[in-house]
Parts: structure tokens; C-alpha cells; sequence
């Protein structure tokens, strides 16, 4: 298969991902609805359920003030603020040393299409 037709197929492929994306999303808030107002159903072999997923932090301070400070000092970690490096940089408050400081935790590579216009 000639790289345009593979490339065509894959335009094709993630149009067609996206619009059942959509759907299945607009199911999903339907069926979530349903369950949470008349409870669990059943469809052939397989239950459709409501699960509730939480997810937290802890609050620093209020662990500081019940366990003390030396709990505290064992679970706590220093975190850089990317977002506030990045404005700082582009003041010029920060110059481009900064940069050894960076650590790579994951790196991915990604297929970007992008819309080239037509002369």
C-alpha cells in the first residue's frame, strides 16, 4: 500500500474514532443518568453498573497540625510550579540555566496532522 493511501486511511480512521468517540461518550452520560435515578440493569450476560471513582490529596496543613511536624517532614515533598519557571523565563527574571534543572520523567513521540493550506 502506497504511503498516500495509508495516510488517506489514517485521516479517514481518526475522523470516523472521533464521531464514535462523541457518540459513545453521549451514551455514557444517558446510561450514567439512567442507573443513578432506577439503579443497575442488566443487557444479556453482562451488568451495567455505577461505580463512584474518588480521588484526593491531602490537605498539607491539616497533616502538619494531626500528625506533627515530624510525620509531616517523613511525607511531604517539594514541588517545583512548572507554570510559574515558564513565566519567570519569558520575563527574562530566569535566564536558560534553569534548563540543567529539568528531569525527564516520560517521554512519547506523537503523529501530528496538520492542515497545510493550498497555493
Amino acid at each position: 500500500m502506497e504511503i498516500y493511501e495509508l495516510a488517506n486511511e489514517y485521516l479517514r480512521l481518526k475522523e470516523e474514532q472521533e464521531r464514535l468517540q462523541n457518540r459513545i461518550k453521549q451514551i455514557k452520560e444517558i446510561l450514567q443518568k439512567e442507573i443513578a435515578e432506577k439503579g443497575n440493569f442488566r443487557v444479556g450476560d453482562r451488568e451495567f453498573v455505577l461505580i463512584r471513582r474518588v480521588s484526593f490529596d491531602f490537605d498539607p496543613d491539616k497533616v502538619r497540625e494531626i500528625e506533627g511536624d515530624s510525620i509531616f517532614n517523613v511525607v511531604a515533598r517539594t514541588v517545583v510550579d512548572k507554570k510559574k519557571i515558564f513565566s519567570l523565563q519569558k520575563a527574562g527574571i530566569i535566564g536558560s540555566e534553569i534548563e540543567r534543572a529539568k528531569v525527564i520523567r516520560k517521554e512519547t513521540s506523537a503523529l501530528v496532522v496538520k492542515e497545510v493550506s493550498k497555493k
